[in-house]
C-alpha cells in the first residue's frame, strides 16, 4: 500500500503559480542568452570573414609599418643600453638643438643620469607598446 500511496500523492501534486512562474522566466532567460550567443557568434564570423584582395594588401603593409617601427624601437633600446653599460659619469655633455640654431647644453652627470633613465623607461614602454600591437595584429 505504500508505493500506491506515494504514487497516488505524486499524481495530486499540481505545481503552484510561484514554480510555473519560476520555469518560465527559466525559459525566456535562457532564450535570450541563447539569442546574446547566437548575435556574438555572428560578430565573430563577421571578424573573421575573409577580406578583399585590397584589404589584406593593406592590413600587410600597415604590418611592415609596425615591423619597422619596432625594429627601429628595438635598436633604440639596445644603443641606450649599450650606452648606460659603458658610461663612466664623467666628461658627459647632453647638447640640445633647435631648428633655428639655438644650443642647450647640459654637464651634470646627475642630470644626465636621470634623463637617460627617463629615456629608457620610456623607450621601453614604446617598445612594449609595440609588442603588443605585433601580437594582437591581425593580417
Amino acid at each position: 500500500m505504500n508505493a500506491l500511496q506515494q504514487k497516488g500523492d505524486e499524481v495530486k501534486k499540481v505545481a503552484s503559480s510561484a514554480e510555473l512562474a519560476t520555469v518560465a522566466k527559466n525559459v525566456i532567460s535562457d532564450n535570450s542568452k541563447n539569442q546574446q550567443l547566437q548575435e556574438r557568434k555572428e560578430q565573430i564570423n563577421k571578424l573573421l570573414a575573409p577580406t578583399t584582395a585590397q584589404q589584406r594588401i593593406k592590413n600587410h603593409v600597415n604590418f611592415t609599418t609596425l615591423v619597422e617601427k619596432h625594429t627601429f624601437l628595438s635598436e633604440k633600446a639596445d644603443n641606450h643600453n649599450a650606452y648606460m653599460i659603458g658610461r663612466d659619469g664623467m666628461k658627459e655633455k647632453l647638447t640640445i638643438k633647435s631648428d633655428s640654431g639655438m644650443t642647450f647644453e647640459i654637464s651634470n652627470s646627475n642630470i644626465i643620469e636621470e634623463i637617460l633613465i627617463l629615456c629608457g623607461d620610456k623607450l621601453q614602454k614604446m617598445l612594449d607598446d609595440s609588442d603588443k600591437q605585433i601580437l594582437t595584429f591581425e593580417i
